[in-house]
């Protein structure tokens, strides 16, 4: 896990981010909880480079919360809300 992760995480819990995961998907996602304890982020995903991933498995990304451990966040980047 990158060391500036966690905070750049908590600094934008409620607001949307760019995520780029270790597997190339880029997520627009608004961050609704991160765990330092599960080291995840709970996230809604608003879009992805990837929903044929979710239809595989015949859920709609929109509908649900996704927790993401921190060792598949690769980068994280400005959304329209967080710096």
């Amino acid at each position: 896990m990158h060391p500036d992760l966690l905070s750049q995480l908590r600094a934008c819990e409620g607001k949307v981010v760019r995520l780029t995961s270790t597997e190339g998907e880029i997520l627009s996602a608004r961050v609704l909880y991160v765990s330092e304890e599960d080291e995840d982020v709970t996230i809604d995903i608003l879009s992805t480079n990837q929903p044929e991933r979710y239809v595989q498995m015949g859920k709609k990304y929109q509908e649900s919360a996704w927790a993401i451990p921190f060792v598949f966040i690769a980068e994280i980047g400005s959304g329209d809300d967080c710096d």
